[in-house]
């Protein structure tokens, strides 16, 4: 028989604070929302990390709201362990709509419309 241990990465809610000073400095920069896709800072921003092929992003609202955007079959796992303010999700594959789409009327909503959004980015190199 084979035991299974977790292990979880926890961040401190007084530690999640950072938001605060992103925030601040998304205002001076003139960002109004800012995405999230490297696992890296979704992980840091939020104190969630999944592994997954699948879209997963983190978006930083001006004054500090947070929304992850996720598969349906993680709105659980985020709503458990996850620091954020709202979920959003899409259907796993092969759903009518892909997630960018859903994605994209995420972005559409008013309070996104006509904004700045700025985005994080990876390099393979």
């Amino acid at each position: 028989m084979f035991g299974v241990i977790v292990l979880s990465l926890v961040i401190s809610k007084r530690e999640i604070e950072r938001r605060r000073l992103l925030s601040k400095r998304m205002r001076a920069q003139g960002i109004d929302a800012l995405y999230l896709a490297s696992s890296a800072n979704v992980a840091y921003v939020t104190n969630f990390f999944i592994p997954t092929e699948r879209p997963v992003a983190a978006i930083l609202l001006e004054g500090g709201e947070t929304v992850m955007f996720v598969p349906r079959l993680e709105v659980e796992h985020v709503e458990r362990y996850a620091y954020v303010d709202r979920v959003e999700y899409y259907l796993e594959y092969p759903d009518e709509r892909r997630p960018m789409y859903v994605f994209l009327d995420l972005m559409r909503r008013p309070r996104l419309e006509g904004r700045t959004v700025g985005f994080d980015f990876t390099s393979s190199t």
